[in-house]
């Protein structure tokens, strides 16, 4: 059934570098559709980008920036910051008292900073935005909404 013709030695070196090539040709473009299939590749970006903003966040911590430590049922924020200062209010633990003489309790929940007031929650991004809003209350102002992320009735 088979034919097998005698070839001259020059000739089966060049079939099987060819075969060679051909085969690392398919390679490739077989390995660039399974990554596109599989989305392999925007996985790694998506990674990437994980990447670059743990290594933000590292440097933001290195740098003093708030840090939490855990409590039993709620986070007691503490600061290393002073980024913000107020004479509007004093600061214990958590606990912010205005010079009114209103308490305000600031929260971690998730990755957000909140405080009550007039029956809903004021989310925050960062504690600094958070103390600045406070800060508006302790001047008869209403809640800052520059940096607010969003607000929830309670």
């Amino acid at each position: 059934m088979f034919v097998f013709i005698k070839q001259k030695p020059m000739d089966i070196l060049t079939n099987f570098l060819i075969a060679i090539a051909v085969g690392i040709g398919l390679f490739f473009l077989l390995r660039n559709i399974n990554l596109w299939y599989f989305r392999i590749n925007e996985a790694i970006g998506r990674m990437d980008k994980q990447i670059e903003l743990l290594e933000e966040i590292k440097n933001h911590l290195a740098n003093g920036r708030p840090t939490v430590k855990s409590d039993s049922t709620n986070e007691v924020i503490t600061s290393n910051s002073t980024v913000y200062k107020s004479d509007n209010f004093t600061k214990t633990n958590n606990i912010y008292t205005l010079t009114n003489g209103e308490d305000y309790e600031l929260v971690k929940e998730n990755d957000y900073f909140y405080f009550r007031y007039n029956g809903k929650k004021y989310y925050y991004a960062d504690i600094n935005a958070a103390e600045k809003s406070l800060n508006e209350i302790a001047m008869d102002n209403a809640p800052s909404t520059k940096d607010l992320v969003s607000i929830k009735n309670v």
